[in-house]
């Protein structure tokens, strides 16, 4: 009976050892999946995180695209508009700036001309008084620097007056192209390259007008006309009604036109958009000498 009874004391306590090691499982296994769950829940949190930032980062890459496109339609819609408006205000502009040539010419011929009359009469009286008073023969020098066309006049009588024009150049270029001669009796206009490379003329016009006339001429380059480095073009007034632009050993001959002619003349050469590259102004100018006899 002893042994019965001891067998039964050691089988509860075994049961109670057990059901304590369930107890600890338990214990333990609450303890672990609450820490997974938190952990869990962190990753979650932190994805989530992730994911608002990638989105908020999509939304302002996206809004700068947008603000970038819009900018870059305006750019273009402004370009368009520069192209079409371009045109009217360059010929505007070249129109201002022929009409400001002109009355500054204007202005200036006038004056130029007030004071060689006022020169003339100082100069004339000067010497009528000395040669009235000394009974003396004056003969000046009569070397005028100029041109070679001369003119001599009657001064009250008493002596002559010797004209003689000399002529003021004005040359600008904004290129390797310059208008390097131009005739003042409007046979011809002469073009030199001044680089180092072939310059291609198709496009480009030369225009010749004056201060005393309403008329202009136009020349514009036809076809294939290349200018070497170095080498000059000259453009010829019309000698014939059948020599139709001809270009040969670096001449031209205009069909039936002729270069205008005047006191102040003003050539400009004109690229295909219509801008100046090259300028040559030619005025005349007479100079007075005097013989009182």
């Amino acid at each position: 009976m002893m042994d019965i009874f001891q067998f039964k004391d050691d089988y509860i306590e075994q049961q109670l050892n057990d059901t304590r090691s369930l107890d600890e499982i338990r214990r333990l296994n609450e303890k672990y999946h609450f820490r997974l769950l938190n952990e869990l829940k962190a990753k979650a949190k932190a994805k989530a995180k992730a994911k608002h930032n990638t989105n908020q980062n999509k939304n302002k890459v996206y809004r700068r695209y947008r603000k970038f496109q819009i900018n870059q339609r305006k750019i273009n819609d402004l370009e368009q508009l520069r192209v079409l408006q371009g045109p009217n205000y360059m010929s505007e502009i070249h129109v201002l700036d022929q009409q400001l040539t002109a009355m500054q010419i204007d202005i200036s011929k006038k004056v130029e001309k007030h004071q060689d009359l006022m020169n003339i009469e100082n100069i004339t009286y000067r010497k009528l008084l000395v040669s009235e008073q000394r009974g003396l023969d004056i003969t000046p020098n009569p070397s005028v620097v100029g041109g070679p066309s001369v003119k001599k006049s009657k001064l009250f009588g008493r002596g002559e007056i010797d004209n003689k024009v000399s002529n003021i150049i004005t040359v600008s270029s904004t290129s390797d192209i310059e208008i390097g001669e131009v005739c003042p009796d409007g046979q011809f206009v002469q073009l030199y390259n001044k680089g180092s490379k072939e310059f291609a003329l198709r496009g480009y016009e030369l225009v010749r007008t004056t201060v005393e006339q309403n008329v202009s001429t136009v020349f514009k380059f036809h076809g294939s006309v290349n200018l070497g480095a170095g080498n000059s073009l000259t453009v010829w007034s019309s000698t014939a009604s059948n020599q139709i632009h001809k270009y040969s050993a670096g001449s031209i001959i205009m069909d039936i036109q002729a270069w205008v002619v005047g006191d102040y003349m003003a050539t400009i050469l004109l690229n295909p958009e219509g801008q100046e590259v090259a300028t040559h102004k030619l005025k005349k100018r007479l100079g007075f000498s005097f013989t009182i006899q």
